[in-house]
């Protein structure tokens, strides 16, 4: 895993995520709470890593689980 994958792995769930955007509301809204939840895994999952001194290559490969 290197920053590379991990961006091609984001721009991936980017345009997964975008493959489900609807006009209606209620839809849109549930596709952004799925946006918004990932981004926080994600976060924290690197909040993790750093307290667990995780070298690079661990943290991108946790960040790219975390994605998914």
């Amino acid at each position: 895993m290197n920053r590379n994958d991990l961006t091609a792995l984001k721009n991936w769930f980017a345009d997964y995520c975008a493959s489900f955007f609807t006009p209606v509301e209620e839809g849109q809204r549930n596709i952004a709470i799925k946006q918004r939840h990932t981004h926080e895994v994600c976060l924290n999952t690197l909040r993790i890593g750093r307290d667990l001194k995780l070298n690079d290559r661990e943290m991108l490969t946790a960040e790219a689980i975390a994605l998914f």
